[in-house]
């Protein structure tokens, strides 16, 4: 995904050029070589940005360990377990999520990274990987956080009800 949107992007920096007069030749390395710097500077830039963006947030390419891995929600589409997950977040996680789930908690400010915006950043992972975060919090790589470890507060029940609410908010 990353590689397409870089390729997208290179493609427009290509008829930015275009569009401004800066290309000699024609072919991707001709217009490239043929941009002027602050041109070149800005295609750059938003390269790296796309390079980067959401990687504190993501975690993409880490993998569930096997403790946790292959977990799936037994609560999933219960309402009142996501209504009581609800009431669990409000109680523990709100302070630092923020009442919505957006990471805009009034811990958040001195936080880094900052606290996980829910609306973002459960849509692309599975339940296995939102119950070990939750479970084992942020001690250690590559998931480094201030967020506590959960699993000896909260009973895996409890946690999985907060995982249903996670759910809910991007509904």
């Amino acid at each position: 995904m990353r590689a397409q949107l870089a390729l997208a992007e290179v493609s427009y920096c290509q008829r930015a050029t275009s569009h401004f007069g800066c290309s000699r030749s024609v072919g991707p390395m001709s217009t490239m070589r043929g941009m002027q710097t602050p041109m070149l500077f800005v295609c750059v830039s938003v390269l790296l940005t796309i390079g980067c963006h959401g990687h504190d947030d993501d975690h993409g390419d880490v993998e569930v360990p096997a403790a946790y891995a292959g977990m799936s929600n037994p609560f999933a589409g219960d309402v009142g377990a996501a209504a009581a997950g609800a009431a669990l977040y409000q109680q523990h996680c709100v302070e630092c999520h923020g009442l919505d789930g957006h990471g805009d908690g009034h811990a958040a400010a001195d936080m880094h990274p900052p606290p996980s915006n829910f609306h973002h950043h459960t849509l692309g992972h599975h339940d296995d990987y939102v119950f070990w975060r939750i479970s084992e919090g942020g001690s250690g790589d590559p998931v480094a956080s201030d967020m506590p470890a959960w699993k000896t507060t909260l009973s895996p029940e409890q946690i999985w009800q907060i995982v249903s609410h996670l759910r809910s908010l991007r509904e």
